[in-house]
């Protein structure tokens, strides 16, 4: 990811699972040892087995550059099943100038 843009983050889940159907879903951002973000199932977008994100250029600000970060998916089922997914890593990348670029 590169601070200050806007990139759409994109999860695919199991085929044995329908996000449309979750009674939770949290998507959680941490730098180190602080959680920078946190996404919950209304602010997502929906389509088929994949639910999305398209990050603000503030929210992009938010990570420090060239840290790595992590990210995972948890879920709460309509049976009370809650499920995490693997923690997913990668590195946030800088630009030049972070100025929010508004028209």
């Amino acid at each position: 990811m590169i601070r200050a843009t806007t990139p759409t983050h994109v999860f695919t889940f199991p085929n044995d699972i329908d996000p449309s159907e979750c009674e939770r879903i949290l998507i959680t951002y941490k730098q180190g040892n602080k959680i920078i973000f946190e996404i919950r199932e209304d602010e997502l977008t929906v389509d088929g087995q994949s639910v999305s994100y398209k990050f603000s250029q503030e929210n992009a600000n938010l990570f420090s550059n060239m840290i790595k970060a992590s990210v995972q998916v948890r879920i709460l089922l309509a049976s009370e099943e809650a499920l995490a997914s693997e923690i997913i890593n990668f590195t946030v990348k800088p630009v030049l100038n972070d100025e929010v670029l508004t028209s």
